[in-house]
């Protein structure tokens, strides 16, 4: 009820999620969004928290896998799962709200689209490549700066081959 209250600019109150500047608003609804079915089916928020961070979580190391296999095989698809799977952070996710589960989430997600795109670029990739860069900018705001370069590269990927450039110069 405080995620939902804070969007209530109105009100002088320091919540933890969302400041009080619209560009903090605009930059981390998505958690929020996750969490209002809680409001609406009136679920109890403990076991809710436990399997949504449980989705991301496994979600993400699935995702992982899936991206590290399309670059370097099964083999660095299990050793890159492994690693995230193995972190000291993803021990202490249960029961509270934390929004680096979402955004490890997301930034999977948008891997992994990437990569699908850089692989073979069709109109619905690419857009499905936009949407999820934009939820990764509505999940934390350095999700902008990671979706806008994955963009611009594949932008440029696809517009050497049309000018002729033969190779590429690697500084």
């Amino acid at each position: 009820s405080d995620i939902v209250a804070s969007f209530d600019l109105s009100s002088n109150k320091d919540h933890i999620f969302i400041d009080h500047n619209r560009s903090e608003i605009v930059s981390r609804f998505m958690y929020p969004l996750y969490l209002t079915p809680i409001y609406i089916f009136g679920l109890n928020e403990s076991v809710y928290f436990f399997w949504l961070h449980h989705f991301f979580v496994a979600f993400t190391i699935i995702f992982i896998f899936l991206s590290a296999s399309k670059i370097g095989g099964a083999s660095a698809g299990l050793l890159g799962a492994f690693v995230y799977a193995s972190q000291l952070q993803i021990a202490y996710w249960f029961n509270w709200a934390n929004l680096v589960e979402l955004f490890h989430f997301q930034l999977s997600l948008f891997m992994y689209c990437s990569l699908l795109c850089w692989e073979r670029a069709s109109g619905k990739r690419v857009v499905l490549m936009a949407i999820f860069g934009a939820m990764l900018f509505c999940t934390r705001p350095e999700g902008l700066a990671i979706a806008a370069v994955a963009l611009l590269v594949l932008a440029y990927r696809l517009m050497v081959p049309r000018f002729g450039a033969t190779r590429v110069i690697a500084v």
